[in-house]
């Protein structure tokens, strides 16, 4: 078995609860390989909140060895799902039946979600709704996406142009700022603890308005990440490092 992880840091609980992955965007290069290897590691109680942009609907065409390792890994577990920006085609009723039979056993949330453990109240969302560019300028958001995606092609194994590209133009966009005082606001509403989110790409861990609040990051650069949760309520997010991302086949899914 090849293995594509090479560490995770810190590392995952003793007492974990929950895990949740962001972003992975299976069918465009990621980092499928090291997802595969936290799931595989998980105990049998965990459960799994997926925050949006599991799948790249522009790209199911291009899904690779381990894309379909993760969804097979996955397919026969209860899933709660947020869907994403690059994710919605999951609620038409004409997609792939192969699609269909996969998500047949998970929850879809079509908007958020929220979990209380102990005395913890957590409210979830991907978080593209408080992205202007996502939302009001739909054709360019699609054409920058594609354009990143050329980017990830093209880079090196460590992908450092991409993680550029990506990191300066959320930066340029203020795209970390407006998800997080969106994800906060709508928090507070729901007098949830913590707040956490996707669609950025960029880790975060901050306190805002009395509000902690977490990204979880991605499975699509070079320092992958994501969010654990423990037994008691606490949250840790993770940076997953990875020896190398796996070549891009298509696929007939």
């Amino acid at each position: 078995m090849t293995t594509y992880l090479r560490s995770i840091e810190p590392p995952l609980p003793e007492d974990i609860h929950t895990i949740l992955p962001g972003d992975a965007h299976l069918g465009a290069p990621n980092r499928s390989g090291a997802l595969l290897e936290v799931l595989r590691s998980l105990p049998e109680h965990c459960k799994i909140i997926i925050l949006g942009d599991f799948f790249d609907s522009h790209h199911m065409h291009r899904l690779k060895k381990t894309d379909l390792e993760v969804i097979e890994h996955l397919k026969e577990k209860e899933v709660e799902y947020i869907l994403g920006n690059h994710d919605r085609f999951i609620e038409a009723a004409n997609i792939n039946a192969s699609l269909k039979e996969i998500t047949k056993n998970w929850n879809i949330h079509n908007s958020h979600l929220t979990l209380k453990i102990e005395d913890t109240k957590y409210y979830f969302e991907h978080g593209d709704r408080f992205d202007s560019w996502s939302t009001k300028f739909k054709f360019i958001s699609v054409v920058g996406s594609r354009l990143y995606t050329l980017f990830k092609i093209v880079d090196g194994e460590k992908q450092r142009m991409a993680s550029t590209v990506k990191r300066k133009s959320k930066k340029w966009l203020k795209t970390s700022q407006k998800v997080m005082y969106g994800m906060v606001s709508t928090a507070k509403e729901h007098e949830a603890h913590f707040a956490i989110a996707g669609h950025t790409h960029l880790p975060i861990e901050t306190t805002l308005n009395n509000v902690r609040y977490l990204n979880v990051g991605s499975f699509d650069s070079h320092q992958s990440s994501f969010v654990s949760i423990n037994t008691k309520g606490r949250p840790t997010l993770h940076y997953a490092s990875t020896w190398k991302r796996p070549r891009t086949k298509r696929s007939s899914l």
